[in-house]
Parts: structure tokens; C-alpha cells; sequence
């Protein structure tokens, strides 16, 4: 039993298991914007549903979210990867769009935590779907975002809420 464990481990490397450990917690992380009623549709286990919902109550300070973080992606070693991605990328395409009210609060908490984890790659996306979005000044929101930290962070994040809130409700009048 030992050899095919060790026969396992050997035909990755560590590098390799470590992208790998990392893109589990990065979908971990996109699966936190989801509501329980969501997840409950994803093919993943209960424990991992309790985790996020944990990682929802938890505040936003001294690295309890980043532990957490860490804790939905090794919980999600048990899940496929493949099949999960496909099963979120399909609760994406069809969740905004399909209750035809697109200007919802958690509509612009999406796209703001999509620019902030995937930076210019969501910017494009919304760009996609928001034609009359100015993508200089999304830009440079996220830029701006980006290098600051603290209280300054706080205000880049609401400077780029404001402005995705007037987009979004721009857009749907």
C-alpha cells in the first residue's frame, strides 16, 4: 500500500502539487460569493459547504480568512476539479441573467470580487457584457486597488464598487 502511495506522489512533482493545491484554493475562493441555496447545486460535500459558510462568518482581519482559505482547499482535494469548474462556470453563466435583474447589490459584489481576485482577465469579461464600461478607468481602478493596503485599500474598493454600481444600473435602465 505504501508503494502506491509513494508510486503517486513521485509522478507529480512537488512543484506541481502545489499549482494544484493552489488552484483548489483559488476556486475555493470564487466558491465563498456563492449563497448556500447555490453551493447546494455544485457537486461538492457538505463539509466543504459548512467551510465557506464558516468563511463568510469570519472577520476580516489577523489572516482567519487566509487559514480558512486554506482549510475549503484541502477540503476540496476530495471533489473533481474538472467537474466542479464546469458546474460553477454554467452557475455563472446562468445566475445574473436568468432573474432578469441584473442591478442587484450582489450582481456589483460579484463583479468586485471577480476584478479584485482575476484583476485585467474579469475586467475584460465585464467589458464583455458592459460595452459602454470606460476600460481606461477600470483600469486604473484596479491598478489603484492594487498597490494600495490598509485604509487605502478600503477606499480604492469602494471607488471601484461606486463605480460598477453606476455602470450596472446604467446599464439595465
Amino acid at each position: 500500500m505504501t508503494t502506491e502511495v509513494s508510486d503517486k506522489t513521485a509522478s507529480t512533482s512537488k512543484s506541481q502539487r502545489k499549482r494544484e493545491a493552489t488552484a483548489l484554493q483559488d476556486l475555493g475562493a470564487e466558491l465563498t460569493r456563492y449563497s448556500s441555496k447555490q453551493l447546494q447545486q455544485l457537486p461538492i460535500t457538505d463539509a466543504v459547504i459548512a467551510a465557506i459558510e464558516e468563511y463568510n462568518r469570519l472577520p476580516h482581519s489577523h489572516g482567519a480568512r487566509r487559514r480558512q482559505l486554506q482549510f475549503i482547499g484541502r477540503l476540496m482535494r476530495d471533489c473533481d476539479y474538472n467537474e466542479l469548474s464546469q458546474a460553477v462556470s454554467k452557475l455563472e453563466h446562468t445566475s445574473p441573467t436568468t432573474n432578469g435583474n441584473s442591478d442587484t447589490p450582489s450582481s456589483t459584489d460579484q463583479w468586485l470580487a471577480r476584478i479584485d481576485s482575476k484583476g485585467v482577465s474579469a475586467i475584460e469579461n465585464l467589458l464583455t457584457e458592459y460595452p459602454a464600461a470606460d476600460r481606461q478607468k477600470l483600469r486604473q481602478l484596479h491598478r489603484n486597488l492594487e498597490k494600495s493596503s490598509g485604509p487605502k485599500k478600503t477606499a480604492q474598493l469602494q471607488k471601484l464598487r461606486s463605480y460598477l454600481t453606476s455602470l450596472i444600473t446604467n446599464e439595465s435602465e
